[in-house]
């Protein structure tokens, strides 16, 4: 710009470059101030969101970070608006460039018997947009903020908060619908094709909906419960969302499972009403130890543990003889976040006490019985034996004699045999 303006003042336009040079300059200096506005505003957000008073809400603590990566560019947007507006001034085209929009807005645009503008699209996206954004804030106050300071049952919050959540969402679509001036006498006939799209291709996501909408109300699967399901898939639920949930497994793998999936098939939910769990641990020892103190030492072993449960105590059975050993099982409660841990922990501490004790876990057994031959066996054996033994003395006649030790054809034989 500057180039163009000498330029236009070395052919003798000199106002009009005089004029352009005003406007590029003070455009840029508005441009830089604006600049340093938006980072001024993004510190401010950022010193605020530090603040102890913002960070009791739990909103914000939580999502800190989606706070200020949506901040950005709403404020870069908010300032190349106001920037393209003072320009437009500056230049005095502010109101041609207004009234070309204007016309490009307002133009019609007719798609067989449906005619809409432009301006109806950018306003039923910009209430839809923005009706969506608050929404999903109000949403996440409620169920962060507000909900969670009353004493609800399990689950409650998350039905509450989702629910006002969809009669917002469908709000906003009816206002966004409103506002682009659409004509709901018209909705018969959408209703009638929506209709016929499930009844061809959107059954199965429409069902995935439904059986959401269940899980939400009837509370049997929340988010953070352990569940296992029938095809082997077990972890923990992240989220119960519209047409899936997610489990995250032991591994770290996200497996997305369809919400009908989980009220068809079986699911075993270990946290459901309680979130501890039993875990077992069978254990051998030789046959001369007596199974009295055996059981005492087991008993010991987890009630000594610091996360085994008081209740119910832990408990120690003589299952039985066995092979080579006498069998046990050793049973104790826990909570289900560190059952594994605990497990581990106390097969240890039981391995530690046996040593002590001297009680030795044995290795598998097994007795051999050799028996003698049958003399019919023997008898038709014999002459076998004999013409061998004849064989291996004729080696060993017919070998030359050789020091202790030498090995020599007659010498193998005679070991062999």
């Amino acid at each position: 710009m500057l180039g163009l303006c000498f330029l236009l003042n070395f052919i003798g336009y000199s106002a009009l470059a005089l004029t352009l040079q005003n406007v590029l300059l003070l455009a840029a200096s508005l441009g830089i101030v604006l600049y340093t506005a938006v980072r001024a505003a993004l510190v401010f957000v950022t010193t605020f969101l530090e603040e102890d008073r913002a960070r009791s809400l739990a909103t914000i603590r939580l999502r800190e970070k989606a706070i200020l990566r949506w901040a950005t560019p709403l404020l870069v947007v908010v300032a190349w608006i106001f920037w393209l507006g003072m320009t437009l001034d500056l230049l005095t085209l502010r109101v041609q460039a207004v009234s070309w929009a204007s016309q490009v807005m307002n133009s019609s645009i007719d798609l067989g018997k449906t005619s809409f503008s432009p301006r109806d699209v950018v306003t039923f996206l910009l209430v839809l947009l923005a009706g969506f954004a608050l929404s999903r804030v109000v949403r996440f106050f409620l169920l962060e903020d507000v909900l969670a300071r009353f004493d609800m049952e399990r689950g409650l919050p998350e039905v509450i908060s989702t629910t006002i959540y969809y009669l917002l969402v469908v709000g906003v679509f009816a206002l966004a619908l409103a506002s682009a001036g659409v004509d709901f006498s018209r909705f018969n006939v959408l209703t009638g094709a929506f209709g016929l799209g499930i009844g061809f291709g959107l059954q199965t996501v429409v069902n995935n909906f439904v059986s959401g909408v269940i899980l939400k109300y009837e509370r049997r699967i929340n988010v953070g419960d352990s569940v296992e399901l029938a095809g082997g898939v077990a972890g923990k639920v992240q989220k119960v969302g519209i047409r899936a949930s997610i489990i995250i497994t032991a591994d770290g793998a996200e497996v997305i499972v369809p919400n009908s999936a989980l009220v068809t098939n079986q699911v075993t939910n270990w946290t459901l009403s309680s979130r501890t769990r039993r875990s077992g641990l069978q254990v051998g020892v030789a046959y001369s130890t007596p199974p009295q103190q055996v059981i005492e030492l087991l008993v010991a072993a987890a009630t000594s543990h610091p996360d085994v449960l008081a209740k119910p105590a832990p408990t120690a059975l003589f299952q039985g003889f066995g092979d080579s050993a006498l069998n046990f099982q050793l049973n104790f409660w826990t909570t289900i976040d560190v059952a594994g841990r605990v497990k581990s922990e106390v097969a240890i501490a039981i391995s530690e006490a046996l040593e002590q004790a001297a009680i030795e876990i044995p290795f598998p057994q097994r007795d051999l019985r050799v028996r003698s031959l049958e003399p019919a066996v023997r008898a038709a054996l014999l002459p076998e034996k004999e013409g061998r033994d004849a064989h291996l003395d004729g080696l060993e006649s017919q070998s030359t004699p050789s020091p202790e030790g030498e090995f020599t054809p007659a010498r193998k034989a005679r070991d062999d045999k």
